[in-house]
């Protein structure tokens, strides 16, 4: 059995729709070559609208992404191509909230959150060894599994 501890119960902020301006989404573009500008290990992809997805297989569309994950700025200037790139769909999703390209950091809480119980345990347990701390009263140890 699980139990889930509800950290706060203050709700987190929500935020607007953040949308490129279709100028600045041109000159997005443009800088990329058209060409999808998630970078990996040195490596770009490259992949352009129409392409096939050589991974996941369908149609490539090319879509806006703010570099700075709305969690982190919500108020990324829509004007500015130096805050937007422009990433495939595979890429879009890969990417979620989990990077930011500004600093270099992960956003560990967003990858947390979206993992699955199982990998959520895996962590926890983790870091309880990590800290030499033991579960919190009403969380029970559960096998891998």
């Amino acid at each position: 059995m699980s139990e889930y501890l509800m950290p706060s119960t203050e709700r987190r902020a929500t935020h607007k729709r953040l949308r490129v301006s279709p100028k600045t989404w041109q000159r997005v573009l443009e800088r990329a070559q058209y060409r999808c500008e998630w970078s990996e290990s040195g490596d770009t992809c490259g992949l352009r609208d129409g392409d096939t997805d050589p991974v996941g297989g369908g149609t490539v569309r090319l879509t806006p992404d703010h570099k700075t994950p709305h969690a982190a700025n919500a108020e990324i200037d829509s004007g500015d191509p130096d805050k937007w790139q422009a990433l495939c769909g595979r890429h879009q999703v890969m990417k979620k909230n989990f990077w930011d390209h500004t600093t270099g950091w992960l956003n560990v809480y967003a990858i947390v959150q979206a993992a699955s119980d199982a990998d959520k345990r895996r962590v926890y347990e983790f870091l309880k060894r990590y800290f030499g701390q033991e579960a919190p009263c009403g969380v029970t140890e559960e096998a891998d599994g």
